[in-house]
């Protein structure tokens, strides 16, 4: 069963209430596929954040994915992509934002959301951002000693790690 598509009114109620509560925030924003996107100031993720949380309009009380892009050429290189949803209103917003500098950063939001705690660590591991003020920010898939983060579209891996699961070459099929 596909995903029931924002409504127009909530996705003008979302917008209408940042543009108001936060001047500024919101860089961009646009519609696909029924979801809403909203390309918002890193500078402002957590106070936005809290305000998606706890605005009895929103009530975007689950984090349920976050993740990032890795736009290797461009600027900024990296984005944090926030998926949250609302169980109260059973409504979806994608955040974007940024994560400036080097290595790149933005604040973490695991004291918001409790489920970011690993979902930071995880894009930590896998693509170097980092989470400023994390309270735990470790590798969370990879060994502790790993070099690198494989999610990076600049990372190169090693010939002799080219196995699948059977311990056959990949490169011998």
């Amino acid at each position: 069963m596909p995903r029931k598509a924002i409504s127009p009114a909530a996705r003008d109620r979302i917008v209408q209430l940042i543009e108001t509560d936060f001047p500024g925030a919101l860089q961009q924003w646009y519609e696909a596929h029924g979801e809403l996107t909203l390309v918002v100031d890193p500078e402002r993720i957590r106070s936005l954040c809290v305000f998606l949380r706890d605005h009895p309009d929103l009530q975007f009380d689950f984090l349920s994915d976050l993740t990032a892009v890795d736009l290797l050429g461009q600027e900024p290189r990296f984005v944090v992509v926030y998926n949250l949803f609302s169980t109260i209103q059973h409504h979806r917003v994608r955040l974007r934002a940024a994560a400036l500098g080097d290595p790149p950063s933005i604040d973490t939001v695991c004291d918001i959301w409790l489920s970011a705690n690993w979902h930071e660590r995880e894009c930590w591991d896998l693509f170097g951002v980092v989470f400023l003020n994390h309270p735990d920010l470790r590798r969370i898939m990879l060994p502790q000693n790993w070099v690198g983060h494989p999610l990076r579209r600049d990372y190169e891996t090693a010939e002799e790690e080219c196995y699948d699961y059977l311990g056959k070459r990949l490169a011998d099929e």
